[in-house]
């Protein structure tokens, strides 16, 4: 079946301001929708409204709160690895509205972060390290008894890796 069946020989020779008019017109349904839907869950860009809750919170209040919150990102960060949004809206059963909220009060630069630190551990314990450059690959396989440190160095340009000898029951030193 061709890409193209069922759209008119016309489509192709339209110019873009055609093109995008007849696009705003097919979507303003939505946009009305997507705006009403917003309005129905209150706008949360000013983020001083909850300092101002969490001061006025009881130790424990405040304990509870953190407790919740941290297994809350545990489980969608951690555990499931999901996905920002998919944290937000299944995780903490938010609205979209929340969407931008977490990235004003810091929350998108953690789950990266956590992602990141994620990704870096199982990289240590992988079992090969591959290089390509300029088309050529060059492999190093590692033993059961051996991972890998990465870091990068102080001048912010250099990857250092580093093959770690790991204790075994025939061998002590490190």
């Amino acid at each position: 079946m061709n890409n193209n069946e069922g759209v008119g020989k016309d489509f192709f020779n339209q110019d873009e301001k055609h093109v995008a008019e007849r696009w705003r017109t097919g979507f303003a349904g939505y946009d009305i929708d997507h705006k009403n839907k917003n309005k129905k869950v209150k706008n949360r860009t000013d983020l001083k409204e909850a300092d101002a809750w969490w001061n006025n919170l009881s130790l424990e209040e405040k304990e509870n709160a953190f407790i919740s919150v941290c297994k809350k990102l545990h489980q969608g960060d951690i555990l499931n690895q999901n996905s920002y949004r998919k944290i937000l809206k299944y995780i903490f059963e938010f609205e979209s509205n929340m969407h931008d909220v977490g990235i004003l009060c810091g929350y998108m630069d953690l789950h990266n972060k956590i992602f990141g630190g994620t990704e870096l551990e199982k990289m240590s314990s992988a079992k090969k390290i591959e290089i390509i450059k300029n088309k050529v690959k060059t492999e190093i396989d590692l033993d059961s008894n051996q991972n890998i440190s990465i870091k990068l160095l102080d001048d912010d340009n250099t990857i250092s890796i580093t093959i770690n000898n790991l204790e075994t029951t025939y061998n002590r030193n490190p």
